[in-house]
């Protein structure tokens, strides 16, 4: 719902900027004529950025409770190296090689804090980083660390646009804890309006949660 309402609102207004550009270009005088060249221009402009900030926003997703964002599966490929497979809830893959002890899955959370907000939390979400860490401290300093950006702005960043604002629409890092590289392990991620959490899927990866990590 938050999604389709912020497009809605885009898409009107990239129309709006459209139809006043129509309007000033149908007009004739010496004032219009310049008119149309400064304001023509900056109407442009304003829609080319909103159809952008629609674009961007589309890539998002409805968070809610219990939904399932991505499956994370694990296969050993060495000594502290690791193939993870992420799978969105579009069935998109996203397969990098991590190496440490751990992992970690980063998502972007924009949420709704207008009118409403108290009696329906609306946050939208979208997958941002895969990262893993050494739980050795000399290996965390010494070794290559492992960052994978999973799905990036084309044009503009809504997300960072919103960073460091207090609006109605406030942009968050949801941050899963970090979790146990081991082969054969599966986990879900779950994302709503409370933030990001991942669960064990199968015996190993809740064997491997019983561990002292």
């Amino acid at each position: 719902m938050l999604q389709g309402s912020l497009l809605t609102v885009l898409i009107v207004l990239v129309f709006a900027c459209l139809l006043t550009m129509l309007f000033f270009w149908r007009q004739s005088g010496w004032f219009v004529q310049w008119l149309k060249g400064s304001m023509g221009f900056t109407l442009l402009l304003i829609a080319i950025l909103l159809a952008f900030s629609a674009s961007d926003l589309w890539s998002y997703h409805t968070a809610s409770v219990g939904k399932v964002v991505a499956n994370v599966s694990i296969y050993q490929l060495g000594d502290q190296s690791y193939d993870v497979t992420i799978t969105d809830g579009d069935g998109h893959e996203f397969r990098s090689m991590v190496r440490g002890d751990q992992w970690q899955l980063d998502v972007r959370l924009i949420r709704w804090q207008g009118p409403g907000a108290a009696n329906e939390p609306q946050v939208l979400y979208r997958l941002h980083r895969l990262s893993g860490r050494y739980l050795q401290l000399e290996q965390e300093r010494s070794q290559e660390r492992s960052a994978f950006d999973l799905q990036q702005s084309r044009w503009i960043d809504v997300w960072q646009l919103l960073s460091g604002y207090s609006l109605w629409l406030k942009a968050e890092q949801g941050r899963a804890q970090f979790m146990p590289l081991v082969n054969g392990a599966m986990f879900a991620i779950h994302a709503d309006i409370q933030g990001v959490v991942a669960h064990p899927m199968n015996d190993v990866a809740q064997q491997a949660m019983q561990r002292d990590w």
